[in-house]
This record gives structure tokens, sequence and C-alpha cells, in this order.
């Protein structure tokens, strides 16, 4: 479109079928669907620029497969002009100008300038410019106006598309009516902000955007950097007012619903002695996520969204494999940008870890509780071999046995394909091998050398399934071979949830519906709703959620 324009879809089909108007950028649905009848109609103004339009089934299931009816569509567009005029603060460089106070605005007719999601995708954005007037803290809301429609709030140091930095986001704050926003920053006197206000994928209205001073500005550790000190034992935590600092989304891998994740809070844990450490936030009862990093800024270590544990509900624990001495951040918060709660993070010793020392791990009956992610292990005293002679081939060199090895046990909390690496990791030549039991004639898979692999170390890639506890070893080339050192990494691709999964309920509300649609396309083409665990958002995850609509399985 090159000037304003109402535009008139009418959708005819042997189906009933829907179809409505969709951003592009961004892929949300602009103003209302049409209804399930035929012909299916939807009219809207839109203002200049490209679009999409989307139309599907609104029938989802019972559909015949090759019926008599087909699946051919009709779809006509008329026009006519229409007064299209964006809001005042449409564009980041003429914002409006905020002071403390009520500073009203609308988001109807306005365009979608920043198209990169930080706490939610929100879209039909306008933009304040605020000059603090003193070093303090500051909170921007649109909950004490009830804004009559979903809103998001960004606080920025500059224009996002001229290299500002974002301060803090809120999509739904705590206790807002309507998916209002509440978002809370700490401001320098004298230096100008820019505010970004928008609407939840496509949501647009009228309302106010409040600004006061003084206000609490979130928990102390809502930053990585304010890190709050854990011990082992009980750590309360609260994430009501936080932000998110650490990034969103997370790693795919940390669970199977997406890798959302918002308003978090972080904690720092030196392990007192290199073992296992159960790392729990089940106590918290809700919608909860937690990762393990190196450092602020540094890799995950281990992670989790569902806790397998039926106890846990939707909260999250992990097993940390701790190296003495060595500090790590631990981050919660939440599954959706409207999930805040209190909890306590509890952390214990539950044995092992490191691999060979003090015996354990030097037999298979002393297995060590082995985690996703690095453990860092020792073969020091290691003297038990596993001869796979005629049942699996260690590789081209040598024999078949597996030497003088050290036990893990591992029990997945998701099936996929795993993968155990000391790749490039280890200081000797080294062995890994998987079996089902400590029966060596139970042994799934073994590697000797990995290819691409430095220094003789391996890969052993290895399909797992929930509900079996199996037991993996690490040895060496030979008899001879140095009992080493080294960090054995466990990673996971196509992963499946034990249990059953609500696949493509984004928003864990028990229903897979429009909300959960309107999520699918804002990502799609992206990882981050990718359900089938083929990497991307597309016709598959499409295909997954329709076929399921409705409420989730018990």
């Amino acid at each position: 479109m090159t000037t304003g324009t109402e535009i008139t879809l009418s959708l005819y089909s042997n189906l009933p079928s829907f179809c409505a108007i969709v951003d592009n950028p961004g892929c949300s649905i602009i103003g209302a669907a049409s209804a399930g009848t035929c012909p299916s109609t939807t009219t809207i103004c839109i203002g200049p620029g490209d679009y999409y339009v989307v139309a599907l089934p609104s029938q989802f299931i019972e559909l015949p497969c090759g019926g008599g009816l087909g699946s051919e569509y009709t779809l006509q567009i008329s026009s006519t002009t229409c007064d299209f005029t964006p809001p005042a603060g449409d564009n980041c460089d003429a914002p409006m100008i905020a002071q403390l106070g009520a500073n009203p605005f609308t988001n109807v007719n306005a365009g979608t300038s920043w198209t990169v999601v930080n706490c939610a995708p929100f879209t039909k954005d306008v933009f304040f410019s605020f000059v603090a007037p003193a070093t303090d803290g500051f909170t921007f809301q649109t909950c004490d106006s009830s804004a009559p429609f979903d809103t998001g709030i960004e606080v920025w140091d500059g224009c996002p598309d001229a290299g500002g930095n974002l301060l803090a986001c809120n999509d739904d704050g705590p206790g807002c009516p309507n998916f209002s926003s509440l978002a809370s920053a700490d401001l320098t006197s004298g230096q100008t902000y820019i505010i970004r206000v928008g609407g939840w994928n496509g949501a647009t209205g009228s309302t106010e955007l409040n600004i006061s001073q003084g206000a609490p500005v979130g928990p102390e550790n809502d930053d990585c950097a304010n890190a709050t000190v854990a011990i082992v034992g009980a750590n309360p935590f609260d994430t009501n007012g936080s932000t998110t600092d650490g990034p969103n989304p997370t790693d795919a891998t940390c669970g199977a619903f997406g890798a959302s994740f918002y308003n978090d809070v972080w904690f720092s844990f030196t392990a007192p002695t290199t073992e296992n450490y159960l790392v729990s936030i089940c106590t918290a009862g809700w919608d909860t996520r937690l990762d393990i990093y190196t450092s602020c800024g540094g890799t995950i270590v281990v992670c989790n969204d569902d806790a397998d544990s039926g106890a846990c509900g939707l909260s999250s624990e992990v097993t940390l494999a701790a190296t003495a001495g060595t500090s790590y951040r631990i981050r919660i918060g939440g599954y959706g940008a409207a999930n805040f709660g209190t909890g306590s993070l509890d952390i214990s010793a539950s044995g092992g870890g490191g691999g060979g020392g003090g015996g354990a791990g030097l037999t298979c009956a002393e297995a060590v509780t082995l985690a996703m992610g690095d453990t860092v292990f020792t073969r020091a005293g290691a003297t038990v071999d596993l001869d796979y002679t005629g049942i699996c081939d260690m590789g081209p060199f040598g024999t078949d046995v597996n030497y003088n090895v050290i036990f893990y046990k591992f029990s997945p909390t998701q099936s996929g394909l795993y993968t155990f690496s000391t790749c490039n990791s280890a200081t000797h030549d080294t062995r890994l091998s998987a079996q089902t039991s400590c029966d060596t004639t139970t042994v799934i898979a073994c590697n000797d050398d990995g290819a691409g692999c430095t220094g003789f170390t391996s890969i052993l890639d290895v399909q797992l399934s929930c509900g079996i506890e199996y037991i993996i070893a690490i040895g060496g080339y030979s008899a001879t071979t140095a009992l080493g050192t080294g960090t054995l990494h466990v990673t996971v691709a196509s992963p499946v949830s034990c249990g059953t999964p609500c696949l493509a309920d984004y928003n864990h509300d028990g229903l897979r519906n429009g909300a959960d649609l309107a999520y699918l396309l804002f990502y799609w083409g992206t990882p981050d709703g990718d359900v089938t665990g083929d990497g991307l958002t597309n016709a598959s995850d499409l295909t997954l959620l329709l076929s399921g609509w409705g409420t989730c399985p018990q």
C-alpha cells in the first residue's frame, strides 16, 4: 500500500475458514481476523507498507484427508481510501515529550519501528523522550491507568535503531490489569531517555504512560552484576518487579516448550567441594525457569524449564556437577512475561561429581550421577576394563576394550540423540561407551577417536529414551594409556519431553488456541517457536498446533 487504504478481505471456501492481514515485518495479525463463516470477511484501514494475508481453516479437527470437499480457497480483496494518520511519537527520531505524571498516547495506526523481541513480542510502537530530573529510580507504567489493551514498555538510553542500550523491559506487570505494564530503571539526572510503548502482538488502543520518581526498581539481585551470594541450603528469592537482563530466548535445549525466559534474578554460588549439587526451586509453585552459567555473560552449564519430578509441577531443578572453588551464576525467572513470584533456591549436595576421587565412579556400583553440560573428570585410580569384543566396534585401531574406566549413571529427562564428548577437552587418548546396565553385553554404543578431535579424544552419539538409567564409561585406548583428566560434555539434539507434553501450548494455559497461533506466527522462520525439533518455526509446528487445537491432554 502507498496510501491509507481500507481493505476488505472476503474468503470463500468449502471448509470453515478465516483470514487476516499480517504485518511485514513482525508477522502479527492487524485488527481482527474474519469469522469462520462463508464468506468470511474482515475490513481494516491500513497505512503505507507491505503486508501479508493469512488464510487457514477455522475447523481444526475431523477434516477429511483427500475428501470430496477439497481445500481450495477463493480470496477476494477490495479497497477504498481511508484516513490513516499515524499517531504522535510514531518514530523514535520524533518522540513525544514525557513528564512526571500522566502522559496520554495512542498507538492506533502506529507502525512498528523496532522488531527485536526483548521481554515480549510487542509491536505498533510509539516513543517518548524523558529527561531525568534527578539521579534516582523511576517507574514507567500503564498499570495505574488500567490500559484497555495489552501493552509493553521498554526504557532505552537512546533510540533502539541508533545504537541505544536497553535499560528495562516489561510486558505484564505484577498485579496489573488487562496485561498492562510496569518497568523500572535507575536513571541519571539530566540524561535523556527513550521510552518505547507498544501493544502485545499488534494490540492497539489509547491510554496513559504514567511516570513516577523514587519507586522501587526491583530486587537487589535483579542484574547478574549484583548477584546475591547463595549458600548450600535455602536461599529465599522474589522476582516481583524484576526485569530481564539475561538472554531471551535462552538456550533452546533447556526445555521442550520453547526458549522464553523473563523477569530474572541472580545468585552466585561457589562450590565448597567437587561433587554434584541439586539446585531446586520446586517450592516456588509457579511457572519458573532455571539456568546456571559459568559467569555473567558466560556459557550455560546446566538449565531447566519444567523439572522431571512430578512434584515440581512447572517449577525447575537441575543437578550441577560442580568443581570445588569454582563460582557459578544461577539465574531464576519465569517462562512467560507475566510470570513473577517468590520461592526458595534450595542447594544440596547430591553426591558424586568429578569422577574417580575417593572411590566414586571407580566401579559400576559406585557410578556417579551425570548432569547435562560440562563435567570435569579424572581417571586417577581407575582399574576396571570393559571388553566389547564381538559386540561393539571401538574403532579401526587397537582392541575393542575400554581400559581403566570410570563410571557415570545418566537418566535423561528428555528422549533424543545425546552426544557425550571429550573432544579436544581431555589430556589423554580417551574412549567412551554407553550401556543400559553394568553388564557389558548391554552396550549400545562406543567410540575411540571422534571425527575432527585432536589428541585421539572421543565423541559418542547415542539415542536415549526416558525412563532408563544408562551407564556412561570413560576409559583409555590401552592398558598403558595415562590416567588423565578432562571435561565430559553432554548435549542433546531434537529432545522430546518425558511424560505427556502439550507441545505448542506456548503460554502454558492448558489450551492450544488463538494466543498460541499468534505466538507461532510472530516467531515464524526463527527457532523460538519450534516444537517439532527441526530448528525452525514452520509448517510442521503449525500442523502440530492445529491438529491438537483445544484443551491439552491431561
